[in-house]
């Protein structure tokens, strides 16, 4: 666990280097980087935030209103600050979905109903960054590059998501297949998994049974999150770039975001600066690249990992840092939880 936290620490730190390097080299001064966004603007960027998030969470509560699964509208929203802290504390943003899984499962959802409800928003998150990456392809087609980086994030997670479907398909032997044995994986382990699996695909395939009016207001919530996380740039670089650069700022963030999840050190290790420097050091002019660079990168994303983690401390307590799942299912029939049959369907 601490080479985890170190590792975390360690990453963010980088981060953080590489914009007191850009501000030492640009000659700007530390006061004028944090001075750099007036009180109105600060305001303005955080509306955003919280709309942006915001967004994320009604997907996951329209999701599981339509899927049958109960879910409470704090729980929803809840969901993707947790999955903000636990991916930017580990490598790729792995921890993103076992985040988002905990505040699920609070409400009683199950397992199985968590990655259905999981998969369905990482549909539209796919759904959502194809359109509108094309949309941004029209308007800015410069911006190729992050366009197609952006495009290839969401075919792996498609692609990821259909695997997962896969896999739930295969535990219907009653018995451990002779890999399973092999690896010497307890047999009860098998038999949850089975009914994990049969769960998943059952609330999984409810999604094909979402009325039209709901689709297109899960597509609406996506795009109000997409808007907003591509609308945080211009709005902290607007005062002191030229406004034909706009299309810039819209576009090449696409890239940076998404894109990001696919570095291996916590919260990107510096790589999400050196690709904001490498995409606006001829945009933004040299006095405002350090203060934008610091204050997107705050309100973008370590306003919502930060929250989240103190959110997740308050609901979790210690739990969110020894591990939600290593108690097992028996530490969660303790706190009040349903039946094995019922939290694993």
């Amino acid at each position: 666990m601490k080479w985890r936290v170190v590792l975390a620490a360690a990453s963010i730190l980088a981060g953080f280097s590489t914009i007191a390097v850009v501000t030492h080299r640009t000659g700007s001064d530390l006061r004028d980087v944090a001075f750099h966004l007036s009180p109105a603007v600060h305001l303005l960027a955080l509306l955003l935030a919280v709309v942006e998030v915001g967004g994320r969470g009604m997907r996951f509560y329209l999701l599981a209103r339509g899927m049958g699964v109960p879910l409470r509208l704090s729980s929803a929203i809840l969901a993707p600050f947790l999955g903000d802290a636990a991916g930017a504390a580990t490598p790729s943003r792995v921890g993103t979905d076992a985040g988002k899984l905990a505040c699920l499962l609070r409400d009683g959802m199950g397992l199985g109903g968590g990655a259905a409800v999981l998969l369905g928003d990482l549909i539209l998150e796919a759904a959502i960054v194809l359109t509108g990456g094309l949309a941004i392809l029209i308007i800015a087609p410069f911006a190729w590059l992050a366009v197609l980086g952006a495009m290839a994030y969401s075919a792996i997670t498609l692609v990821l998501g259909a695997a997962g479907v896969y896999m739930a398909r295969l535990p219907s032997a009653k018995e451990p297949p002779r890999l399973w044995r092999r690896l010497r994986l307890a047999a009860r382990r098998w038999r949850q998994v089975r009914v994990v699996g049969r769960g998943f695909l059952r609330r999984s395939r409810r999604l094909k049974s979402l009325s039209p009016r709901m689709w297109v207001a899960l597509y609406a919530v996506s795009a109000v999150h997409f808007v907003g996380r591509l609308a945080m740039l211009p709005v902290v670089a607007w005062g002191v770039t030229p406004h034909q650069a706009l299309p810039a700022l819209v576009a090449w963030p696409l890239g940076l975001i998404w894109v990001a999840g696919f570095l291996p050190p916590p919260s990107g290790g510096g790589g999400v600066e050196l690709g904001f420097l490498a995409a606006f050091s001829d945009v933004i002019p040299r006095e405002g690249l350090a203060g934008s660079l610091l204050w997107w990168r705050f309100y973008a994303f370590y306003l919502t990992a930060i929250s989240g983690a103190v959110a997740g401390l308050l609901v979790f307590g210690k739990d969110l840092f020894t591990g939600l799942w290593s108690k097992g299912e028996g530490a969660r029939q303790e706190g009040g939880r349903p039946a094995p049959a019922e939290v694993v369907g």
